[in-house]
């Protein structure tokens, strides 16, 4: 077909810009506008919806339950013929002790020094009383095993794996593809890398039937997450997967986060973040963080 004047709108979370940057490096002459609902563009789902119907594809980068839960959006969808819906891409198998809280009562996310993400071992080791100098010993193998850090990797492939099946994509062979050419292909659990967008975009052009270059360099892509959060890669779960999938993975790891630009050593992320904690209300975060993460820490630090 004709792709000279194809608009596309890529409508859900925070992975929205990168997945239109992916599609427009594939397709220069596309125009695509991303929507992060809720932050940017500004608009709730009511005010965007006329706009929307305006282009002439619509991607849905939400899982069936967000869809539902915006009956507007979720109109549009059924009644438009070009539409494609693919959930966010969701991986914590690099980053298992990386998580995100929710107040129990209110569900409202419970924020953190690095945008509302937090550390499970040093939250549980929060609620436990624990030092912060008894907080640094606590990262090592025989705690990782013991939390299941060290099956992360396959049980979240296997995950996201059946998750993206649904959606008629393959993600078995390039999960693979990606580890052996440069190791982790997540910065956080829930932020890309952009060969990840730019496999997704490929997927959608091809199911919408519609043209794009398929050799591309991906240097040329900007990575809208690189400069944001990254949590560290334990190095004991790095040569889990490099024994799996040989592959740079132990060249990438460490124990330092990286907070814009800044890194910030292990040691400095238990005190940002007790600091942080010591104004947070003690029970919301109890209660939001995982039973079974807490008495499974409890358990470690008696015997």
């Amino acid at each position: 077909m004709n792709n000279s004047a194809v608009s596309i709108a890529v409508i859900g979370n925070c992975q929205s810009a990168g997945l239109a940057s992916a599609i427009r490096l594939i397709a220069p002459s596309f125009e695509v506008q991303p929507w992060h609902l809720g932050v940017w563009p500004l608009g709730e789902p009511e005010e965007i919806a006329p706009t929307l119907m305006a282009y002439d594809y619509i991607v849905f980068l939400l899982t069936d339950l967000q869809l539902t839960s915006l009956p507007i959006l979720l109109e549009l969808k059924q009644q438009s013929g070009t539409t494609i819906q693919i959930p966010p891409f969701v991986f914590a198998g690099f980053h298992p002790d990386c998580i995100a809280l929710s107040n129990d009562s209110t569900r409202q996310v419970i924020p953190s020094p690095y945008r509302d993400q937090h550390s499970l071992i040093i939250a549980c080791s929060y609620i436990l009383g624990l030092t912060e100098h008894r907080v640094l010993s606590l990262f090592n193998r025989y705690v990782y095993e013991s939390m299941g850090y060290l099956h992360s990797f396959s049980a979240a492939k296997e995950i996201i794996t059946k998750t993206f099946q649904r959606s008629s994509i393959n993600l078995s062979e390039a999960i693979e593809s990606w580890v052996r050419q440069s190791g982790s292909f997540m910065w956080i659990p829930t932020h890309p890398k952009k060969n990840v967008f730019l496999f997704l975009a490929e997927q959608i052009l091809s199911k919408l039937d519609l043209e794009f270059q398929s050799e591309i360099k991906i240097d040329l892509m900007p990575d809208h997450m690189e400069n944001d959060i990254q949590f560290p890669i334990f190095p004991e779960i790095a040569a889990i997967i490099d024994g799996c999938i040989p592959s740079p993975m132990r060249q990438a790891t460490s124990l330092s986060a990286l907070n814009g630009d800044r890194e910030h050593s292990l040691a400095e992320q238990i005190h940002t973040f007790y600091k942080f904690y010591s104004t947070t209300d003690s029970k919301i975060l109890s209660a939001a963080l995982p039973t079974d993460a807490i008495q499974t820490l409890k358990s470690l630090i008696l015997d």
